[in-house]
């Protein structure tokens, strides 16, 4: 499985390409959006009273299909819609973006540890895929110890190296659009402005 920083980056990109708007607003669908691209990890709630054994094997089951992302996708759009920020028609690629980059992700993950692979087609079918090429470096998760090992922190670091530039890119394209936009509005005449003979 790919770490939360892998998950994060991406989910951040996202929000970077998604129109920006008041701040209140934006602050909701950087929420939201992080909401998206971390909802299929909802399987792991067994940490939360510390059976990594249970969560290991509970993990990459129907959450982790395109189906289950699109309808947790589509339902983030439809409450950052209500919450004002923008058209729910306009925010749906981006939470359904959010939401599938999960998917994708792990599945470029090297996966060794049971059950191997994702179910991306459920409920039509169980049957469970990963890359014969894996982008990322699998965890070590066996024990709670593992999580911290130093394995893991070159985990961490390789998913930074490869999709960090993927996202100062998208944060790049946005500055210099904001600006260009910026330089037009300046650039227009102000009604009323002109002197008129």
């Amino acid at each position: 499985m790919t770490t939360p920083a892998g998950h994060f980056l991406f989910g951040l990109g996202v929000y970077l390409a998604a129109p920006a708007g008041r701040r209140r607003a934006a602050v909701v669908l950087f929420v939201l959006l992080m909401a998206a691209a971390f909802a299929p990890d909802f399987d792991l709630y067994p940490l939360l009273w510390g059976d990594l054994e249970a969560a290991n094997l509970n993990h990459q089951h129907f959450s982790h299909s395109l189906f289950f992302t699109a309808a947790t996708g589509l339902a983030l759009a439809g409450a950052a819609a209500l919450l004002g920020c923008g058209p729910f028609l306009r925010l749906s690629p981006y939470f359904l973006a959010a939401a599938w980059s999960h998917v994708l992700l792990d599945f470029l993950t090297s996966d060794t540890r049971e059950p191997v692979g994702i179910m991306p087609f459920w409920p039509f079918s169980e049957a469970r895929f990963n890359s014969p090429v894996a982008l990322f470096e699998g965890l070590h998760k066996s024990r709670l110890e593992d999580l911290l090992s130093w394995h893991n922190v070159g985990v961490v670091a390789g998913e930074v190296l490869i999709l960090g530039p993927l996202v100062a890119a998208i944060w790049y394209l946005r500055i210099r659009s904001e600006r260009k936009r910026a330089a037009a509005a300046e650039d227009k005449p102000q009604a009323g402005s002109e002197i008129q003979d």
